[in-house]
């Protein structure tokens, strides 16, 4: 569908073109729009929660407005959405005159424009939705481009504002955003709230990547047009993200590295889907303040495990319920050589599950 597999359509103005756009508003708008709300609902609630609610936001890379509809449709009070295609912002403007919604449209090519509002209020929330991969895509530089991208938002962001990137869950998508992630910490004007715990370099790279997965229940449209096209049934919306802040770079410079190089205690959040070793053991990838490594569990029979294994261990049962995104705690591991595994004596607490209310977990 030109955004899969070899993504032909990625970086050039395919929404320019009718059949592109008609067919992107059809399957990608929903599935863009899920994955927006999943990640900015959170945020803004604790936002609409604390009194603060005339929140301004600006989206680039609007496209058809997926994400500007997910920030009004979470409380935001209006967004100026930008894009470089004048007929997604035309949609875009339609679907906002039927919604009645406080939206400013603007034509703007990131790849030869500096975005600069004068006059404008800062902006609480500015997010980029599938955009920074589609941009300078050929360009050996492309990493740092999207970099020095990223930094000139600063000055357009209010004080306690964020800027949240969403990027498509494809190994190279991610592991580019990731790259970004770490010249951003590096130089240190924007820290890391989410999904990271710490602002050292990503163990991820350079051969990992990271992504969550929500589930979601598809409208049919979008079922039916999956199968057709033989893509995927679409019950979860993957993607992968960045949420920064000020807030969170001025935390890197009170952060130490842990000096025990024990991981129990510290939060570490699921980035794998479990995994089955050749010994039999189950494992998930973790990754926290010390790093990424394993965390694994042993079954006992070839069937896996038993009910009376699982009812007489609660850290079992933790582990078995644990999914892709999930941010844990964990104490008494046994140590091994990629990683840890479950004890009978273990301790394993669920802090968190992806597309729910967030704690403060810093």
């Amino acid at each position: 569908m030109g955004l899969i597999g070899e993504r032909a359509l990625a970086g050039v103005p395919y929404l320019e073109d009718s059949y592109s756009l008609r067919a992107y508003l059809l399957y990608y708008w929903p599935i863009s729009y899920a994955a927006a709300t999943a990640l900015l609902r959170p945020i803004v609630s604790s936002w609409i929660s604390s009194e603060h609610t005339s929140k301004q936001a600006l989206d680039l890379g609007a496209g058809g407005g997926p994400v500007t509809f997910a920030l009004l449709d979470q409380g935001i009070a209006s967004v100026t959405a930008c894009d470089r295609s004048p007929k997604a912002l035309q949609v875009l403007q339609e679907l906002a005159r039927r919604r009645n919604a406080r939206v400013k449209t603007s034509f703007m090519d990131l790849e030869t424009t500096e975005p600069v509002f004068p006059g404008s209020e800062p902006f609480h929330l500015i997010t980029l939705g599938n955009l920074l991969n589609e941009l300078w895509k050929r360009a050996p530089d492309r990493i740092f481009r999207r970099f020095r991208l990223v930094q000139s938002l600063i000055p357009l962001l209010a004080p306690e504002g964020k800027i949240v990137i969403l990027e498509p869950a494809l190994s190279h998508t991610s592991q580019e955003l990731l790259k970004v992630r770490d010249l951003l910490t590096q130089e240190g004007k924007l820290g890391v709230e989410q999904p990271c715990f710490f602002q050292y370099p990503c163990p991820a790279l350079p051969d990992g990547s990271c992504h969550t997965e929500i589930p979601w229940n598809p409208p049919s449209l979008v079922r039916e047009i999956g199968r057709r096209a033989r893509i995927t049934d679409r019950t979860s919306v993957k993607f992968s993200y960045l949420v920064l802040s000020r807030e969170a770079a001025l935390h890197s410079e009170r952060e130490s590295f842990p000096s025990s190089r024990i991981p129990e205690g510290l939060p570490h959040r699921v980035v794998s889907d479990p995994l089955l070793s050749k010994s039999g053991r189950i494992r998930y990838l973790v990754c926290g303040p010390l790093g990424r490594f394993a965390l694994s569990a042993r079954r006992y029979s070839l069937e896996g495990f038993s009910s009376k294994d699982i009812s007489s261990n609660p850290a079992l049962k933790t582990f078995l319920s644990l999914k892709r995104g999930d941010v844990i705690q964990f104490w008494n591991l046994e140590p091994r050589e990629n990683g840890y595994g479950l004890l009978p004596e273990s301790k394993l607490t669920l802090l968190h599950r992806e597309g729910t209310a967030r704690k403060t977990l810093r």
